[in-house]
């Protein structure tokens, strides 16, 4: 189970040992956060949800910070690490329908959970998601920490699995709530939601108007 976390401009008190000296390497970055996982009781998964992970290994501990685009993680007293942060691979819907791959909870879904578990010598991340998010994904989406692999064979969209039918469904869901939510969000977007939802409204074929609008709202000075 995940033990504290805290971010660079939280109030109140640091919720582990440690985290201040964590944070002290935040310098100039805008967005800044430290968690601690710690294996969940009875499993040896490190988890920050209802559902365990894999093998963690008795007594490790990791600890994470995360600067802008830089995720630097530390196993025990070992040496950090460098994570990935961004995948190609989750690129096009899965990216459209979760937004920033890792969101806490994924895809702002109130039921979904961010683990974390054992792959091999390294680790990867589980996101669960129960339905109730922008696309009705639900299932479990693991990411690998060091690799551009992302696997969505435990995935799905309203009881269809992703390579069965759920990945066209919910590209179906996403241009629906893309086409109703772009023009009045897009000045709020992230450039990496724009160019992710102005990817997936070029390819609808109901938002050519639309995506001609957006277009020339990103050349305006």
């Amino acid at each position: 189970m995940r033990a504290g976390r805290v971010q660079a401009d939280a109030p109140g008190g640091l919720p582990f040992t440690g985290a201040s000296a964590l944070l002290d390497r935040c310098g100039s970055a805008k967005r800044c956060g430290a968690e601690r996982w710690l294996p969940q009781a009875g499993t040896g998964g490190a988890e920050a949800g209802a559902e365990a992970g894999a093998e963690a290994g008795a007594g490790s501990e990791l600890r994470l910070l995360r600067r802008d685009q830089v995720l630097e993680a530390w196993l025990d007293q070992g040496p950090p690490l460098r994570w990935r942060t961004d995948w190609w691979s989750a690129n096009g819907t899965l990216r459209g329908c979760l937004g920033e791959l890792l969101a806490d909870p994924p895809g702002g879904d109130p039921s979904g959970y961010r683990g974390l578990e054992r792959q091999g010598g390294s680790w990867r991340w589980v996101l669960g998601l129960g339905g109730h998010n922008l696309c009705g994904l639900e299932g479990r989406l693991r990411l690998s920490v060091d690799t551009d692999q992302a696997d969505a064979s435990d995935l799905g969209c309203e009881g269809l699995p992703w390579d069965g039918g759920g990945r066209e469904l919910a590209l179906d869901h996403l241009r629906a709530a893309v086409r109703a939510r772009a023009s009045a969000e897009w000045d709020k977007l992230s450039p990496a939601d724009r160019a992710a939802w102005l990817t997936v409204l070029s390819q609808d074929p109901q938002a050519g108007p639309q995506v001609e609008e957006l277009k020339a709202r990103e050349t305006l000075p």
